[in-house]
């Protein structure tokens, strides 16, 4: 069975990690707003316990899955983005 976990639309959390002296915040915002025009929520940012990487969570309205992918596949092609969950 090829049951769809995910209900579209919905709010979908996107974890993306990175070095903090690096424009990681800057270049995911810039992701985001291109693939999700109209998004204007805070992102949420944790910093490691010995300041060097941050932790971001953007919550994205997602209306597909291809629209998940395609945002992932450009994070994960930023040189800034260590890591995406």
């Amino acid at each position: 069975m090829n049951e769809e976990v995910l209900k579209f639309p919905c709010d979908y959390p996107i974890k993306v990690m990175g070095k903090t002296d690096s424009d990681v915040e800057k270049n995911v915002l810039a992701i985001v707003k291109q693939h999700f025009p109209e998004f204007n929520s805070e992102i949420e940012k944790r910093l490691s316990r010995d300041d060097n990487y941050v932790a971001l969570t953007i919550t994205v309205h997602a209306t597909s899955r291809q629209q998940l992918e395609e945002i992932y596949m450009a994070l994960t092609q930023c040189k800034d983005v260590l890591m995406t969950l």
